[in-house]
């Protein structure tokens, strides 16, 4: 078993995610978190890298938020790759047909390219929307442009 070790949860992630200094703050909690962890978990060949717990979803993120947010993802990333040896990082954003899929690849292009971010984990927003038909036309296109977003950024896609 290979495990990902997720870092610190923050509380009102979705409601303060563009206030500087609660990513700020976000980011030293979760740093404390990795450097704890990677003391006693860090020597077993099962610790296959780290998972960042902030989900970020389908919003068109005005380019300075996208600056800040990648900041904070690098940050983080750069962190956890020194603590572990180069460990791969992930995220897991969402989406829920908030913008038109070309839009979605635009901002995760943007937001991902110089992240640091490794491997991307794309949730379908299925469960979260009650979407149980039509997946072909609501999520496939998603599903595109977040692969295209991870091609253009050398990011990988499960």
């Amino acid at each position: 078993m290979k495990v990902f070790m997720g870092l610190a949860h923050a509380d009102l992630w979705w409601t303060r995610l563009r206030e500087p200094r609660y990513l700020i703050r976000t980011g030293r909690a979760s740093i404390r978190v990795a450097n704890e962890a990677w003391a006693p978990y860090g020597r077993y060949r099962s610790f296959a890298g780290w998972y960042f717990p902030q989900e970020l979803r389908d919003a068109n993120y005005p380019p300075q938020q996208i600056d800040a947010l990648r900041n904070f993802l690098k940050g983080l990333g750069n962190h956890c790759r020194a603590l572990s040896g180069d460990k791969p990082v992930s995220i897991s954003p969402a989406m829920s047909g908030l913008i038109p899929p070309d839009v979605f690849q635009r901002v995760y292009a943007s937001l991902l390219k110089g992240s640091g971010v490794d491997i991307l984990i794309f949730q379908d927003g299925v469960g979260a929307r009650g979407w149980d038909d039509d997946l072909e036309r609501r999520v496939v296109p998603y599903f595109r442009a977040m692969r295209a977003a991870c091609r253009a950024t050398g990011v990988q896609m499960w």
